[in-house]
């Protein structure tokens, strides 16, 4: 059955670390409109598409004399695109336009954030500690390491390419030093409290015995429907009080598959299927998200592909299922207090210390271009 991540109560927001901003970037509905013209007027060519509203600037923002350049973006993207492919969260095929620019111009501000952060940090003479580089990897690994690997990091410098691996390095020091220099500022302010764990863990462990109540109830009601099927009463009926509802299909219905397409779509039903006969349905069978009882409607063909018929049988069926509840982890103390951690260094960063840095900052944008601040993701004034 489906299980939540152990932080499931924590609003997760991490600290500014480029390695970490492509989901944001391609989640963002930051400037659609102007994003649909230019990718329109572009045509989908990858340099155009990313600087298309930064006319022929070389310079893309520049942060008291540090300077973000449009071969840097182009490095931060083929990254972000990288990794996100790694865990299967982009397609192997093309970014459209849109989601290219919106991209780059989150690049591009946190470029701002993250300048701002570690030149102060340079300032204080504060330097990575072990511990905060141990965090940053681990931020790396759970983002887009492959779930179940112990050697998760290890992996993903692998499947990169040696530039693109020395550039993820280069962005986990940063963060590192980032880590660092918040943890030094923040002092009070970004640490947890034993309190503050227990309230979490207790939160953690009433929503996972409403999880276990809800499953009870759930495999009852599975169990109920089942009696009413063995006592005679007709599959659909039955159907028509699970969850299974989709009435432009029919109560019940589930369409026509072969066998290794049943199998595909939901693999622990395979077996049982397998053995039914038309009118047979199975006894309940709890999968990952719910509990199925799968009734064989009918039949079509002469049984598995051979070299005079390459076509797979295809069949026929109904199905009851009864939803399963997302089983709720509380996770280890541990656990805890690196969410709650992350969510105070979060509020610290941007509610603190970013507006201080700012106010004695030079940023400084190339006639012509427009502004996407981290904060608002609004369009500011042409500069």
């Amino acid at each position: 059955m489906a299980t939540a991540s152990p932080l499931w109560f924590l609003e997760m927001r991490t600290i500014i670390s480029i390695f970490l901003l492509a989901t944001l970037a391609l989640a963002s509905g930051c400037s659609d409109t102007q994003d649909r013209a230019t990718a329109a007027s572009v045509g989908g060519s990858t340099n155009a598409v990313l600087y298309a509203d930064l006319k022929d600037a070389d310079v893309l923002v520049s942060v008291d004399g540090c300077q973000l350049t449009k071969a840097d973006v182009e490095r931060q993207v083929a990254l972000a695109i990288a990794l996100l492919r790694q865990k299967g969260i982009l397609p192997s095929s093309q970014l459209d336009a849109r989601a290219k620019l919106r991209l780059a111009r989150r690049v591009r501000d946190q470029f701002v954030a993250q300048t701002l952060l570690t030149n102060a940090a340079r300032r204080d003479k504060v330097e990575a500690n072990e511990k905060a580089l141990s965090l940053a990897w681990e931020e790396v690994a759970e983002n887009y390491g492959q779930e179940g690997a112990s050697n998760r990091v290890e992996l993903i410098l692998r499947r990169l390419r040696p530039d693109l691996r020395e550039l993820l390095e280069e962005n986990v020091r940063a963060g590192a030093l980032i880590y660092s220099y918040i943890d030094r500022k923040g002092g009070d302010a970004v640490k947890v409290t034993e309190g503050e764990i227990d309230e979490v863990a207790k939160r953690g462990e009433e929503m996972r015995q409403r999880s276990i109540a809800v499953l009870a109830e759930q495999r009852e009601k599975a169990l109920k429907l089942f009696g009413r099927l063995q006592r005679g009463e007709d599959f659909s009926k039955v159907a028509a009080e699970s969850d299974t509802a989709d009435e432009d299909e029919g109560v019940g219905s589930w369409g026509e598959f072969s066998l290794g397409q049943l199998e595909q779509l939901v693999p622990k039903l395979g077996p049982a299927v397998a053995k039914l006969g038309v009118g047979d349905y199975t006894s309940p069978i709890e999968c990952d998200d719910a509990i199925y009882i799968v009734r064989l409607k009918a039949r079509e063909g002469s049984g598995a592909p051979s070299a005079v018929n390459l076509a797979p049988e295809l069949r026929t069926f109904e199905r009851i299922v009864v939803n399963l509840p997302v089983m709720y982890e509380p996770g280890t103390r541990e656990e805890i207090r690196t969410g709650i951690q992350a969510e105070k260094r979060a509020d610290f960063q941007t509610k603190t210390l970013l507006p201080e840095l700012r106010k004695d900052a030079t940023i400084a944008y190339p006639s012509g271009t427009v502004q996407f601040t981290v904060k608002s993701k609004q369009k500011a004034r042409k500069q």
